[in-house]
């Protein structure tokens, strides 16, 4: 009956049993479990080289009455600048494109954020006598411009989003508004 206590009881030998049959797994096959491990091991390289590239998606949102806002996060670069050991290990870390924008309803152009790139070279070396990190970072001119009609657009974004992420029913057809 509930509350008695049974299912409790239930639980500690199901947990036993799944004990049992683990150990039992493991005695029969644990040796090939251990030469699969250290054949794994063995063809780990020696070291490693990395380059991976990743683009932000661009967002354009309407605002209107006053223009279009652009927001880009960029391009991510990551990358060893050679083959590197595992207890030595140099990353670049390369943010380039990154851009805010808007475009008046006059088609007048602001470039809020201009692209700068930042650059981090980043370098971890684990030596018998000390591990060190190591990491520089860059940047060139950021610049940021916000004249007064750019500043409204870019304010009126949340709420120019908001309403250009509005829910539609299945087959396109809008939400029917909500009874008030």
């Amino acid at each position: 009956s509930p509350g008695s206590g049974g299912e409790s009881a239930a639980a500690p030998s199901s947990f036993s049993a799944v004990m049992d049959i683990s150990k039992q797994i493991l005695t029969a096959y644990g040796d090939q479990a251990k030469q699969a491990a250290v054949s794994v091991y063995d063809r780990l390289p020696d070291a490693m080289e990395l380059e991976v590239t990743v683009a932000s998606p661009i967002f354009q949102v309407p605002v209107e009455g006053h223009g279009t806002s652009t927001i880009s996060l960029g391009r991510l670069r990551l990358s060893t600048p050679s083959p590197c050991a595992y207890n030595s290990i140099g990353f670049k870390v390369d943010l380039t494109d990154t851009m805010v924008s808007a475009i008046s309803s006059r088609g007048e152009r602001f470039d809020m954020i201009q692209p700068a790139p930042i650059h981090l070279d980043m370098n971890y070396d684990s030596g018998e006598a000390a591990t060190k990190v190591q990491i520089r970072a860059s940047s060139e001119i950021l610049r940021l411009t916000l004249a007064p009609q750019a500043c409204r657009i870019l304010l009126a974004m949340p709420t120019a989003f908001t309403s250009q992420s509005k829910m539609t029913a299945p087959g396109g057809a809008s939400e029917p508004p909500a009874a008030a």
